[in-house]
């Protein structure tokens, strides 16, 4: 399995513990249109949050580009709200890596509103 494969799976399982084990310690992360959120911590905190206002997630991957620290993946991603309505949409996520294998970059680039609607 490719890195970008085993972190998808674990993002869907709404563990932001899981995902913050991914991440090196100043890394910087951005979810659509919000502000950065930087270091570990912090983005587990912010992660863990927006977790807690869905029901799900899940990512049906529909490209994934891969070049030496850096992953590009273009997903349709299905949301649960706590209503059991769902709403899917495209996403595409640009990861970057240390020389340790860890997240420094991770950023979203989506248009939430649906999802909040």
């Amino acid at each position: 399995m490719s890195f970008a494969t085993d972190l998808f799976a674990d993002v869907d399982r709404k563990d932001a513990a899981l995902f913050a084990k991914y991440l090196a310690d100043d890394a910087v992360f951005r979810f659509a249109n919000a502000d950065e959120v930087v270091g570990r911590d912090n983005i587990e905190s912010t992660l863990g949050a927006f977790y807690d206002s869905i029901k799900a997630l899940r990512h049906d991957r529909q490209g994934l580009y891969e070049v030496d620290d850096a992953s590009v993946v273009w997903s349709d991603v299905t949301y649960t709200r706590f209503d059991d309505s769902q709403v899917t949409l495209p996403v595409v996520t640009i990861v970057k890596r240390n020389d340790d294998g860890l997240i420094v970059d991770y950023r979203i680039f989506m248009d939430a509103s649906p999802l909040f609607a």
